[in-house]
């Protein structure tokens, strides 16, 4: 069977119609299917053509820009000539070089000043290395790359704010400590168990989501681990000798960079 052919059959196992996005007859009933690949890049511009049509058609009221600052911070990366820097999506407002910016930390919130803010020369490669542009402000929406000192311990995956005025760091440190409190409040820590560590929180969400439904229990998990040299969705580590249902577990971790693990879990 076809892979087009044998893609729309899975989606149809799970309840959803499925059809190559210019053949669709209703965007509202079907989902589109893009052909893509991710060693050729090939079908990446119809895929981004597909999501402007579909946002200026289906959700431009919903997708209104506003001038109050939203952005998320995605990775956190140390780039040589640069230290150590963080990728963010700019959904909302802007970002203008020397403003306070305020951030999630493994120690509590970061308050730093933005160095630079760096972008991809126009019409480029993203996987081919090329040097950046530096812009003194940037609006919404769009990526960027903010250069930035104190940034080693900053967690991806909550929102970053900027203070316009003084006054506003103590109330902005005070509101980016509650978010990063609600989002580790849901992890639910034992005696003995796994040591789990992740690169972001999202990721972090996940793997624990995973070793809940597998019963596994957790001892430790801290929020981010950052790497100079590769930066791994998950990691486990083994603490205590322990057997949780059964001798292995195989625990699969996808993202930029898939690795399995295999932990073998001796008799107590």
């Amino acid at each position: 069977m076809p892979s087009r052919k044998r893609a729309i059959v899975i989606m149809l196992a799970v309840g959803l119609n499925a059809a190559l996005f210019h053949e669709n007859p209703d965007i509202r009933s079907y989902v589109s299917l893009v052909p893509t690949s991710a060693i050729t890049g090939e079908g990446m511009g119809n895929l981004l053509a597909l999501i402007v049509e579909s946002c200026q058609n289906m959700l431009a009221k919903r997708l209104m820009y506003s001038e109050e600052l939203q952005a998320t911070v995605l990775e956190v990366k140390a780039i040589p000539g640069l230290g150590t820097t963080i990728d963010a999506i700019l959904i909302n407002g802007r970002l203008r070089e020397g403003d306070t910016m305020i951030l999630a930390g493994t120690d509590g919130p970061i308050v730093t000043q933005i160095r630079s803010l760096l972008m991809p020369q126009p019409m480029k490669e993203l996987r081919v290395k090329n040097a950046y542009v530096e812009y003194k402000e940037i609006k919404a929406a769009q990526g960027v790359k903010i250069a930035a000192k104190e940034l080693e311990k900053a967690i991806a995956g909550l929102n970053m704010q900027v203070a316009q005025k003084p006054d506003e760091v103590d109330v902005l440190r005070e509101e980016v400590a509650r978010e990063l409190k609600h989002a580790l409040s849901n992890i639910k820590l034992q005696d003995r168990g796994v040591y789990v560590q992740a690169s972001t929180l999202g990721s972090l969400e996940a793997l624990l989501e995973f070793l809940r439904t597998s019963k596994i229990p957790v001892i430790e998990s801290p929020a981010v681990a950052h790497s100079t040299q590769v930066s791994l969705v998950g990691h486990l580590q083994m603490t205590h000798n322990m057997v949780y249902n059964g001798s292995k577990v195989s625990v699969r971790v996808d993202g930029a960079l898939s690795e399995s693990f295999d932990i073998e879990l001796p008799v107590r």
